[in-house]
């Protein structure tokens, strides 16, 4: 049985095929989503859980009565006074009718639930379903009969709340003074229960708390990487599409205050997805776009395993040059060579021998194998002149020709996750729970969080992200001032965007059935809007990655291979889904430019390297051989 399969070394990540829940089945697209259109509303449906259906422009009928609860949204994330009046009914099932308003996401929200079953209580919920428990001073001993139509409207102003049943006042609530329920959505809803809705009417009172932004005069630079201008550029966005000037500017007349997502195409050059933030006095942001490099320039690193001695996997480093086709053996002789890393200009190379546990680094054409010492799992500082690693309970660097060794620090057990900033002038680490930050050259060591760990930078260097018993966490560099990102819960794969204004993570949460899956999160990095991606998939999401530019993300969801498995590709402004490939495959990575993804797949005899564009077409598969290929990366230089 192949290393690779054996799962010690190269985790297999899977997926399958995925479906939507909406009315029974699920889809992804814009042609699946329903319009909606009502006064002062023109906007489509989000069909969260249950199985609803559209029977009228207006009218819906949600058919599961065993989900609780079941979701069907719609309106702005902005919302903050308004009144809905519509009529329901419950056609069958044991629990109520439920009306979501100020609704963020499924951790941030309130519902006013109608109770369909004597005994139990009417009243307002927040945050998490947590069993349809309800806000105690709420609760009242109201029900509703089965089979009856009732006109139900939900009146918010402000932090005011209330409701009404046939003309009756049914609720009443004055919301908290501590912003957690200050603006969202509003929703459809029922608690065990085959209910149908019908929409009559939706008024807005926007104006009087939320002033329209004004619209500004945008001018988008866009230059080649030399500062050259690109003059046949063409930018389209929600203002239209616009051609640049000779001096590769864009004159937008309506570029609105905040995000703005754009796509810059220009002959010659990669095509690159952006997000213009404008704030209020600010009129002009450059873009640089990249010369579009084929694939024929890609260089891509991997190992080969020929054999294993004592359960340890033997082979060499080779190197595969897309264009040609052509592998070099880059390493002298078989070995166990691990954590093969790429210095920041591409020229080198640094790893780790997995049996004598030494670190080496080689020129990335191949020759001469220099030892530095011993040690475990190189890294790279930015500007490519030492090398970072640890040996038992040490952090040592050293210089990149194996000079001018510093002991960084010395823990009587364990020292892990440890990284250079961005600048290269600190070194931060996790010991024994506590997460520290030390000068590279040694000096000032400070304690920064306790306790905590899978510490990563920012994209700035100015602030930590790590995981506490107190949920997931960012603490500023300097006056050591820590935020809650995200509440508990078990997190996977923290990474920044390449911008810093996303944090990415996976988190294991509930399904309704009671089965746990790794769901995708984003958030602004400030702590504000939080959301979750492909919470529609049953086998979670297994894998991601941000492209070089932070604008899209590759996903990686559904069952263990050889099983088929499916690439997704995300716009992280629009949310918009793409499926690639339906394709048993692990270790998504992107190609430096962005327009290509390779990964691992045994779809055929041994484990080979796949690529495909970006768009989903040009697969093509780099390896075949019988043997087993893995920890492949491209190097970070095309040329």
């Amino acid at each position: 049985m192949k290393w690779v399969r054996n799962g010690v070394w190269l985790r297999v990540l899977v997926t399958a095929a995925i479906s939507i829940a909406m009315g029974g089945e699920f889809a992804n697209g814009e042609e699946s989503q329903w319009k909606l259109k009502l006064s002062f509303f023109s906007g489509v449906m989000e069909r969260v859980s249950g199985d609803w259906k559209r029977l009228d422009e207006r009218v819906f009928l949600q058919g599961n009565g065993d989900v609780a609860p079941t979701v069907l949204l719609f309106g702005r994330n902005e919302w903050v006074n308004y009144r809905l009046r519509m009529r329901a009914r419950i056609t069958r099932g044991t629990g109520g009718l439920l009306l979501f308003f100020r609704y963020r996401e499924e951790s941030w929200s309130l519902w006013w639930s109608l109770s369909g079953q004597e005994g139990i209580p009417s009243g307002i919920g927040q945050n998490r379903w947590n069993y349809g428990e309800i806000i105690p001073d709420t609760a009242v001993p109201q029900s509703i009969e089965k089979g009856k139509w009732y006109e139900i409207s939900l009146v918010v102003r402000g932090r005011e709340v209330k409701g009404y049943v046939d003309g009756n006042v049914g609720m009443e609530y004055t919301l908290p003074d501590d912003g957690t329920h200050a603006s969202g959505k509003l929703g459809l809803g029922t608690w065990k229960a085959v209910a149908e809705f019908e929409l009559l009417e939706m008024e807005l009172f926007e104006a009087e708390v939320i002033p329209a932004p004004p619209s500004l005069r945008g001018r988008v630079l866009v230059k080649g990487m030399e500062e050259v201008p690109v003059p046949e550029a063409e930018i389209r966005g929600p203002f239209g599409t616009v051609n640049a000037d000779h001096q590769g500017q864009f004159f937008v007349q309506e570029l609105i205050p905040g995000r703005n997502s754009i796509t810059i195409t220009a002959p010659g050059f990669v095509t690159q997805r952006a997000i213009v933030s404008l704030e209020e006095g600010e009129n002009i942001k450059s873009f640089y776009l990249r010369s579009r490099i084929p694939i024929d320039g890609g260089k891509i690193l991997f190992f080969r395993e020929y054999d294993r001695v004592w359960g340890m996997p033997m082979g060499d480093l080779f190197l595969l040059h897309l264009g040609s086709g052509v592998e070099r053996k880059i390493t002298q002789r078989p070995g166990a060579y691990f954590s093969p890393r790429w210095s920041p200009d591409g020229s080198m190379i640094a790893f780790y021998t997995l049996d004598s546990r030494e670190i080496f680094v080689i020129p990335a054409e191949g020759f001469e194998m220099k030892k530095i010492a011993p040690g475990i799992s190189p890294h790279w500082s930015p500007d490519g002149q030492r090398l970072l690693f640890v040996d038992g309970g040490r952090l040592w660097s050293f210089r990149a020709d194996g000079a001018e060794p510093l002991l960084l620090f010395e823990s009587p057990t364990y020292i892990r996750d440890y990284s250079c900033s961005p600048e290269g002038n600190r070194v931060l680490f996790e010991s024994q729970s506590h997460i520290y930050v030390v000068n590279a050259d040694g000096g000032e060591l400070r304690d920064v969080a306790y306790p905590g760990g899978n510490p990563i930078w920012s994209p700035d260097g100015k602030t930590i992200l790590f995981i506490s018993p107190r949920g997931l966490m960012r603490v500023d560099i300097e006056d050591g001032k820590e935020i809650e990102i995200a509440p508990p819960g078990r997190f996977e794969d923290l990474k920044w965007s390449p911008d810093g204004s996303l944090i990415s993570y996976r988190r294991w949460d509930e399904d309704q059935g009671g089965i746990r899956r790794p769901v995708l999160y984003l958030i602004e990095a400030d702590g504000g809007e939080r959301y979750r991606t492909f919470h529609f998939i049953k086998e979670g999401i297994q894998e991601y990655r941000w492209s070089p530019w932070g604008n899209e993300l590759v996903l990686l969801t559904g069952r263990e291979p050889p099983m088929p498995n499916t690439i997704y590709r995300m716009e992280v402004e629009g949310k918009k889904v793409s499926p690639l490939i339906d394709f048993p495959a692990t270790n998504l990575q992107w190609s430096p430019n962005g327009e290509w993804i390779s990964f691992l797949s045994q779809r055929e005899a041994g484990w080979d390297i796949y690529t495909i564009k970006g768009d989903g077409t040009g697969l093509k598969k780099v390896t075949d051989t019988p043997e087993t290929e893995f920890q492949e990366s491209w190097c970070p230089n095309l040329h």
